[in-house]
């Protein structure tokens, strides 16, 4: 009798089997799987930021681009991490220069776009998309 009733008390210990109906949410069968939401997070910023690759450059683009002449040295490489992001523009006597600030990984952001596209505005768009949805797909991946 003593027998029965410790396997009785062991029985109602352990967790409850799932029903056989029910689908087990660590299956790989799932609807939303890990790839299938990487898949439609990445589709949908591409779609989301597509249309901008056959913009022009706007706002500070024109200044910090088109009017940044040490962009188109490796030296500006170098630059980033001893001076600010506008340090260029403070050689020009411009009434309009920012404050400074330090970005040295945006100035070789910049440099290395600039080799690799000059003043085509696609390209830059391009890469800009490639970095947002780069920076999606590690938000959606998880790692155990």
């Amino acid at each position: 009798m003593k027998k029965l009733s410790s396997t009785k008390t062991r029985a109602s210990r352990q967790a409850p089997a799932p029903p056989s109906g029910d689908v087990d949410p660590t299956s790989s069968n799932k609807f939303l799987s890990e790839s299938r939401a990487l898949f439609l997070t990445v589709s949908a910023t591409v779609l989301v930021y597509a249309n901008s690759l056959s913009g022009s450059f706007l706002f500070d683009d024109t200044k910090q681009i088109v009017g940044n002449p040490s962009l188109k040295s490796w030296g500006s490489v170098i630059g980033a991490f001893t001076s600010d992001v506008w340090a260029f523009q403070r050689q020009t006597l411009t009434a309009d220069v920012p404050p400074p600030y330090y970005r040295p990984l945006f100035t070789i952001y910049l440099t290395v776009n600039y080799k690799l596209f000059g003043l085509w505005e696609p390209g830059w768009h391009l890469m800009n998309l490639l970095v947002h949805t780069l920076a999606t797909a590690g938000v959606v991946v998880r790692r155990p």
